[in-house]
């Protein structure tokens, strides 16, 4: 459990927080959070990069033994920094990634509609020469066209196929 009074604060304010001593603390001495977990001592630094916050690192001791200085406020904020720099980077790729994954679709969809719209050019054709040789009871070019109307409808069957077998 951390301290969401400290951990609130130091994120509200955007600035590190170190409490030597809770009781010496006017700014934390009666939080509820402090006294429920018997918090003596802590630093909070804001993860902020590019003007936004990403997290907060939080370290508390119970222990009289320990009480955090100066020194150790400037160590965390050293990681603070770099872990902020860190996860900005991770959410950079990722979003980088994603861009490049929703443009190799949008490559895809193209060269697909691209595809069908020519199988569709070759249906539609040669269903319509069938048509006029059917009105004109011509089936030697039908017999020459059909096999092309054929290989069309074999080829828009292959393709959902394969676009189906790779969904899966």
């Amino acid at each position: 459990a951390v301290s969401g009074t400290v951990l609130n604060h130091a994120i509200e304010k955007r600035e590190s927080l170190l409490i030597a001593d809770v009781q010496l603390d006017d700014r934390f001495s009666g939080a509820q959070s402090i006294v429920a977990q018997a918090i003596l001592s802590a630093i909070c630094s804001p993860l902020i990069c590019k003007d936004r916050i990403l997290g907060a690192l939080y370290i508390d001791t119970q222990s009289h033994k320990l009480t955090y200085k100066k020194e150790d406020l400037a160590l965390l904020n050293i990681v603070a920094a770099n872990a902020a720099i860190a996860i900005e980077n991770a959410i950079l790729v990722q979003q980088k990634v994603e861009a490049e994954r929703l443009a190799a679709m949008g490559v895809a969809v193209a060269g697909i509609s691209h595809y069908v719209k020519n199988v569709i050019f070759g249906i539609k054709g040669s269903m319509s020469l069938i048509e006029q040789s059917l009105d004109r009871n011509d089936m030697q070019t039908i017999s020459k066209i059909f096999p092309v109307l054929k290989r069309s409808s074999d080829k828009m069957s292959t393709l959902v196929q394969d676009m189906l077998t790779y969904s899966k």
